[in-house]
């Protein structure tokens, strides 16, 4: 597999992959349009929820303490179990869907609540009870849509440096001093790292190329082409065709 060990001198490798780019952007597209339906269809039901409800108030009766599970183990929620009268003076209990650590209420407490025209799913009327689930999806989708402009952003940046590259580069002569199985073994693949020495400053710089189908070993010990930016030399680029070209 490919050493990343790196003792040159003045030597960091900047490479933006334009295909991990595309992929990963392609990925948070999805995410996007997953967690932006989530986000909408939890905020219409809220919206519905406020809309085909009464106001009411209810009596905290007592405190659901639950365990959690695996690595969770010993960590403990608090759900309040609240007591209140429906319409038909039917005195009725439920247990509240969000939790806390510690209660965030008190037995005896007399609360507002909201609950459904068809009664079916009462919940305590607070900022965090209706808006929670709301919060918490539309930051993975926040999530997603920085993940969609960081791609957009890694892309269009490898863009610049190919166009840098291809205005402003300069062809120098680096030897081979490794060859090295890549980052693949199936299909099996290979990477030559080369060494340039800047005369300007006497620095000494390592270029390693993308994965090579096939064992360069000819190329060892050789000087091979690789463009540069004469300002920053960590920017460059080995042409791998003209490698394969030259192998054929």
């Amino acid at each position: 597999m490919k050493d990343k060990k790196n003792n040159s001198v003045g030597t960091t490798k900047i490479k933006y992959s334009l295909i991990g780019g595309i992929l990963f952007f392609i990925i948070g597209v999805f995410m996007l349009i997953f967690f932006s339906w989530l986000t909408y269809t939890v905020f219409v039901q809220q919206i519905k929820l406020v809309y085909h409800s009464s106001s009411s108030q209810g009596t905290i009766v007592s405190i659901s303490r639950e365990r959690g599970t695996g690595k969770n183990r010993n960590v403990y929620s608090y759900f309040p179990v609240v007591e209140y009268s429906d319409k038909l003076g039917v005195v009725k209990t439920f247990k509240n869907s969000l939790a806390s650590d510690p209660a965030s209420y008190e037995i005896g407490q007399k609360i507002n609540i909201l609950v459904p025209n068809d009664d079916d799913s009462p919940e305590i009327d607070s900022f965090m009870d209706r808006w929670f689930g709301v919060i918490i999806v539309s930051i993975f989708d926040l999530i997603s849509l920085s993940i969609v402009f960081f791609c957009i952003y890694i892309v269009r940046r490898s863009n610049n440096f190919n166009k840098l590259l291809r205005r402003n580069g300069e062809v120098v002569k680096a030897k081979v001093i490794l060859i090295d199985e890549g980052s693949t073994d199936t299909p099996p693949s290979w990477y030559i790292k080369a060494e340039w020495q800047n005369p300007r400053n006497n620095k000494v710089y390592t270029f390693e190329s993308d994965d090579i189908a096939h064992n360069p070993e000819h190329l060892m010990g050789k000087m091979i082409d690789v463009t540069i930016l004469p300002k920053d030399p960590r920017i460059y680029e080995i042409d791998i065709s003209k490698l394969l070209q030259a192998q054929n």
